[in-house]
C-alpha cells in the first residue's frame, strides 16, 4: 500500500519484509477534530475520540 493520508490525521503505509510479514507504519501529519473525522469518514459517531 502506498503512503496515504487517513481521515483521522495520520499518514499510513503498509509493506512486507523479506520474510513476507506485513508491517503497518503511521505518523501524525495533522490534528483532526472529532467533527472533522466524522465528516470525512461518513461515520455518525466515533466513540472514544480524544
Amino acid at each position: 500500500m502506498e503512503p496515504a493520508d487517513q481521515f483521522y490525521g495520520d499518514r499510513t503505509y503498509r509493506c512486507p519484509d523479506p520474510e513476507a510479514h506485513f508491517w503497518a507504519v503511521g505518523a501524525p501529519v495533522r490534528t483532526v477534530t472529532q467533527q472533522e473525522a466524522e465528516a470525512d469518514s461518513g461515520l455518525k459517531v466515533i466513540q472514544g475520540w480524544v
